[in-house]
């Protein structure tokens, strides 16, 4: 559908419109019986006549045509073209070769990125372009002596495998018919043991008994030692206090809460004896005594000591052996009375085994076919999946070269540099501006597309120029930059778009995509002229765009043609160039004269000029077109009125397209159906006297023939 913002084509391309034939008519007619109308209301103030509303009818022929979407938009027109420099992708800028105001050729490196990633990407490609290749060279000079060799250990170890696994397979069988039909020795054997292992509960809880009764016994023997201790202390201590060997000096061993008697006390009570020059018998009795009661009361503790041991160790033995007895209890039962889940355990265990066979048996045939395969050769399967990793080793080489040049961005005219936006060392982002290129032989217009108008307009796109101080020249344009940063003013969003202007020489090139769109605009008689021979009566004869090799002509006329400086010479190098037509033959000079006609504008417009451009947004091709004056509104849904013979149906449809005055039909219609436009028209009707125009009015009676009024069949 065509833009809200779009103006009417032919309001600004043409004064004359190219309509449907049978609207024209009905319009023309309708203009007219509305003058009447009102002519006759003024008159029948004084006539006393009544007025009559008929209905008008027009048959037109539904007819496929074409439908262009286009979009206009004002702008001003600057010196200059201009070529934005944009980074392909994230880089870090090396070098920046030129500044602002330096004069550039066409292809000459502006700037330059850190290429190190690049090249290592490049050299990698090119590495595993390189190992494809020798994989492909391998499998074509296949088998090698090495590929027989591993082939045949592959088998060896393939079959070492499979005996594995049927080992396997039969110790899991012998291990099920175990626990399902047990040995009469085995169960003979686990019955002993558990006979054993009562045995030796027995036998360890008999010596816990022991070693308890033991324990009993120590701590007697501790008791009477300690008694036995105490009284040879006592007499001991009796005897210094009847003969002491030293003035009122006690001994420390007569303290009764030091025993047993500490090294260092044994040792001072054999000192006290040797240091005596004649000590009495009662000395060295009693001190003997003392002696031997602590020697028997530290043995005692000792004794005890080792009881307790002997318990525990007794304990821990009865523990021992009842687990034993468990163990052997747990052996018997299971000879006995195997639990369901060993059974299904060693029944798993078969099965896994039973797949390992299979799965090793499968490596084996697939290591016995590998050998045969690679003992035949490569298969062509094989080469050409090869080839196919090579050609995709090579895409990826392109690639990688691609990115590598794509880091010298350079100049894509001639022209001087306007603006260098990075200095070395910055890292941008992908789509970065980097800078702007202006060609100042060339003439642009800059234009402000709106946020809701900016979808489909992008870089390529043609469209045709008009400017108010130059009414009688059209030019052609094509978008060359279309900004991604918008401009906000007051709350509304656009985008700037340069559209240039082009020369001679691509001009040609536009031509055909030109006479397209002429195809589908209604009244476009201006943009029909431009392209179309047929249009152009009274200037000189034209050539038809499509009977000419356009390039041919572009490469011909060259970069510094002047369409105001037409030499002999240029216009003989084109006839002569095998660039055109036999039938071209007979305009004689005239012939290029109308292709450098056709190509290029008279005059170029200066800076400042303000122009309407009409952008040519998209084509629709083979429409069942018909007027939309004769589209029946009704709610949600759409009718026509189609004439079939003497009748008239009323048949529902669905629209598409629409240009305001023509409407695309996708069902309901084909093409060369007679479809009925209806309209009214009032006419003035005398009174017969002034006495019948008093009272209601009469509706208007039948006047005249019937039948429809139109262009049927024309």
């Amino acid at each position: 559908m065509p833009s809200k913002s779009d103006t009417k084509i032919e309001d600004l391309l043409a004064s004359r419109k190219k309509k449907f034939p049978a609207v024209t008519v009905g319009s023309i007619i309708a203009i007219f019986l509305l003058i009447l109308a009102f002519y006759f209301d003024l008159f029948s103030i004084f006539n006393s006549s009544e007025k009559e509303i008929k209905m008008q009818k027009d048959i037109v022929v539904a007819e496929m045509g074409n439908m262009a979407s286009t979009l206009t938009s004002s702008g001003t027109a600057k010196a200059g073209a201009q070529s934005n420099l944009y980074s392909d992708s994230m880089g870090e800028v090396y070098e920046v070769k030129f500044s602002a105001g330096d004069e550039v050729k066409k292809n000459e490196i502006i700037i330059t990125f850190n290429k190190d990633t690049a090249i290592r990407n490049l050299e990698i490609s090119k590495s595993n372009l390189n190992q494809a290749q020798i994989t492909l060279n391998e499998l074509l000079n296949s088998p090698t002596d090495s590929e027989k060799l591993s082939a045949s250990q592959s088998k060896i170890s393939a079959e070492q495998q499979l005996e594995s696994s049927k080992q396997q397979l039969k110790n899991a069988e012998i291990t099920l018919d175990k626990l399902l039909t047990p040995d009469l020795s085995q169960i003979n054997s686990a019955e002993a043991g558990v006979v054993s292992a009562e045995a030796g509960v027995v036998s360890a809880e008999a010596g816990v008994v022991s070693a308890q009764s033991s324990i009993v016994s120590a701590q007697n023997a501790i008791d009477n030692a300690y008694v036995e201790l105490l009284n040879s202390q006592k007499s001991y201590c009796d005897t210094l206090l009847t003969n002491p060997p030293f003035s009122d000096e006690k001994a420390p061993v007569c303290s009764t809460t030091d025993l047993p008697l500490s090294e260092s006390n044994r040792s001072r009570l054999l000192d006290d004896i040797k240091s005596e020059n004649d000590p009495t018998t009662a000395r060295i009795t009693t001190t003997k005594a003392l002696l031997l009661a602590n020697s028997t009361y530290t043995n005692s503790l000792s004794s005890l000591e080792n009881a307790n041991s002997n318990l525990e160790t007794s304990e821990s033995s009865v523990l021992t052996a009842n687990s034993n007895l468990q163990t052997a209890q747990t052996t018997l039962n299971l000879l006995l009375n195997p639990s369901e889940r060993d059974v299904l355990q060693a029944q798993l265990a078969i099965g896994t085994a039973k797949i390992s066979v299979l799965s090793s048996q499968a490596s084996l045939d697939s290591a016995i076919q590998s050998e045969i395969d690679i003992l035949s050769g490569a298969s062509e399967f094989q080469i050409d999946k090869q080839k196919q990793a090579v050609y995709s080793a090579e895409l990826s080489v392109q690639e990688n070269q691609v990115v590598l040049d794509s880091l010298d961005i350079k100049s894509p005219r001639d022209g001087v540099v306007g603006s260098i936006n990075v200095s070395v060392g910055d890292k941008v982002s992908a789509n970065t501006l980097l800078g702007v290129i202006s060609d100042i032989t060339s003439i642009s217009v800059d234009l402000a597309i709106s946020e809701s108008d900016v979808e489909g307009i992008e870089e390529g796109l043609y469209g045709i120029a008009l400017f108010d101080s130059m009414p009688d020249q059209s030019y052609v344009v094509k978008i060359s930059n279309v900004s991604i940063i918008p401009n906000i003013n007051q709350g509304i969003v656009s985008y700037p778009v340069e559209a240039e202007i082009l020369k001679t020489r691509d001009i040609a090139i536009a031509l055909p995509e030109l006479a397209r769109y002429a195809s589908g605009i209604a009244g476009s008689s201006e943009l029909a002229s431009f392209i179309s021979p047929q249009s152009n009566a009274s200037g000189p004869s034209r050539m038809d765009p499509s009977n000419l090799d356009l390039e041919c002509i572009r490469e011909q006329l060259g970069d510094d043609f002047d369409v105001n400086n037409i030499s002999p010479e240029t216009i003989q190098k084109v006839m002569n160039s095998g660039c055109m037509p036999d039938s071209s033959k007979g305009f004689g000079s005239n012939s290029i004269l109308s292709v450098v006609e056709q190509f290029a504008p008279s005059k170029m417009p200066t800076a400042g000029m303000g122009a309407n451009v009409i952008l040519l947004k998209d084509l629709k091709e083979d429409l069942i077109m018909i007027p939309s004056k004769s589209i029946i509104r009704k709610g949600k849904e759409s009718y026509v009125k189609k004439a079939q013979g003497e009748d008239e149906i009323e048949v529902k449809i669905i629209t598409g397209e629409s240009d305001g005055t023509r409407t695309s039909i996708s069902k309901g219609v084909d093409a060369g159906d007679l479809i009925i436009i209806e309209y009214q028209v009032t006419e003035d009707k005398p009174a017969e006297s002034f006495e019948d125009n008093k009272g209601a009015q009469r509706p208007p009676g039948p006047r005249g023939g019937g039948g429809f009024r139109g262009n049927a069949g024309k």
